[in-house]
């Protein structure tokens, strides 16, 4: 995504709707992950990609498809893609409101378990094999 883009704009393009900034995470080194607020009280995660020198791989491409099938798959605890832009590099994706672990308990690894099982299922599935790596 261009360095200095209003994020507000191309949230609201993407959606087709009023939205309100209302976090800048600036959680990890090359992405970036922003909360907003739109219509009726929804919630979205707006995540911009940085696209380096692989022309050949896109993370937009690989998480935006791979959320998509998880969710269409019934996986639940994966959030809801909603839209992306491929020219911006970035996606936009249902909030789920979560806590970051400090310390693992049988309940986490429970959940981590179900999902690996979840993912262990859906190995064959013919949309699974099209997936972007």
């Amino acid at each position: 995504m261009t360095e200095g883009m209003d994020i507000v704009s191309v949230a609201e393009s993407m959606i087709g709707g009023p939205v309100e900034l209302t976090a800048d995470l600036k959680l990890g080194r090359n992405n970036r992950l922003y909360h907003l607020l739109g219509p009726g009280e929804s919630r979205y995660a707006l995540k911009t990609y940085y696209n380096g020198r692989d022309e050949f791989h896109s993370g937009l491409d690989t998480e935006y498809e791979a959320l998509t099938f998880l969710f269409n798959s019934g996986v639940s605890n994966v959030p809801a893609p909603v839209a992306r832009d491929k020219a911006r590099q970035c996606g936009i994706y249902e909030w789920i409101d979560g806590t970051n672990i400090v310390e693992v308990d049988l309940d986490d690894i429970d959940r981590t378990l179900s999902f690996l099982r979840d993912l262990h299922q859906l190995r064959s599935d013919d949309q699974a094999g099209v997936l972007p790596l």
